[in-house]
C-alpha cells in the first residue's frame, strides 16, 4: 500500500514539472521569438511610437497593438507594419490594431466624412472621395490625407497636436 501512495506522488510531481517547463518554454518563446523581432522591426518604422502584443493561443489570429504619432504616410506605415508582421509571425493570422491621439473635434470629422469613404470603397470612385474629404477638412482646418491601394483606404487626419489614423479594407 505504501508503494502504491508513492507512484501516485511522483506521477503528479513529473505532470506538475512537465506542465511547468512547457509554459516557461512557452514565454520565452514568445518573448525572445517574436515579442523582442516585433518591436525591433517596429522600432524601425516611421511614426511607430510603440507596439503590445495579445497571443491567445488557439486559433484566433495574434493582436498587434501598434501605437502612432506624427505619421508622415499612413499606407507606407502601415505595409512595414504588415511587412514586419509577416516576416515575424509567418503563417500565423494577425490583426493590426492602431491607436492613435485622436480627439472628439477628429471623431466628429470622420463621422462627417465616413460616408464619402464608404461609397468609394463601393463605387471606386476615390478622386470624388478625395475632393469632398478635402473640402469638408478645409472648413473645419483639419489637415487630410487620403490612401488608396489593391487593399485598403486609408485615412490620416491631423488637428493641432492630435492625430487619427483610419485602415478600412476594401472589399473586393
Amino acid at each position: 500500500m505504501d508503494l502504491r501512495k508513492h507512484n501516485w506522488a511522483l506521477g503528479l510531481i513529473t505532470v506538475l514539472a512537465v506542465v511547468a517547463i512547457l509554459s516557461g518554454g512557452q514565454l520565452l518563446w514568445q518573448k525572445y521569438a517574436v515579442a523582442k523581432p516585433l518591436d525591433k522591426v517596429f522600432s524601425e518604422i516611421n511614426g511607430v511610437e510603440g507596439t503590445t502584443w495579445e497571443n491567445s493561443g488557439n486559433s484566433e489570429p495574434v493582436k498587434v497593438y501598434v501605437t502612432l504619432k506624427n505619421v508622415d504616410n499612413l499606407q507606407k506605415t502601415y505595409e512595414g507594419l504588415v511587412n514586419g508582421s509577416q516576416s515575424i509571425l509567418g503563417k500565423k493570422t494577425f490583426k493590426i490594431i492602431i491607436k492613435d491621439s485622436r480627439t472628439q473635434e477628429l471623431e466628429e470629422f470622420y463621422h462627417s466624412i465616413h460616408y464619402h469613404v464608404y461609397e468609394a470603397a463601393y463605387t471606386g470612385n476615390f478622386a470624388v472621395m478625395a475632393e469632398k474629404i478635402n473640402e469638408k477638412a478645409s472648413v473645419v482646418g483639419v489637415s487630410v490625407h487620403t490612401y488608396v491601394d489593391a487593399s485598403n483606404i486609408y485615412v490620416q487626419a491631423s488637428k493641432n497636436a492630435a492625430d487619427m489614423y483610419v485602415v478600412l479594407p476594401r472589399t473586393k
